[in-house]
């Protein structure tokens, strides 16, 4: 049960993380028009506007939600992968015993007795 609530919480930090940026992202895009030069940055244009807007701590925000989400997604469905291919593992374990010892009687029949 705890698996599946962390993948919802994980779920949800991912999700609100989304749509924050998306709605950074659109007032940044409305007002990347009025954005006629920028100083410095690596970022350009794009961070300029989303300055300009009053963006810069949501859109910070925004990217640490969705990086914790997910990671907390990944670790979750890589942990249950693993459980699925322990598990996996454990029944190809079983068939190939099976298998092995079907092998085994072949090459060694029980010879019938001779009365």
């Amino acid at each position: 049960m705890q698996k599946w609530t962390t993948l919802l919480i994980g779920g949800f930090l991912l999700l609100s993380g989304t749509l924050l940026y998306v709605g950074i992202h659109l007032a940044a895009a409305m007002s990347r028009s009025e954005v006629t030069s920028w100083s410095g940055g690596s970022f350009g244009r794009y961070m300029a506007a989303v300055e300009l807007s009053g963006g810069l701590p949501g859109f910070w925000l925004a990217v640490l939600l969705g990086g914790a989400g997910l990671l907390i997604l990944g670790k979750q469905f890589f942990g249950l992968l693993v459980d699925w291919l322990k598990s996996e593992d454990e029944e190809l374990s079983r068939y190939r015993a099976e298998v092995d010892a079907k092998h085994e009687e072949e090459e060694f029949p029980q010879e019938p007795r001779k009365d």
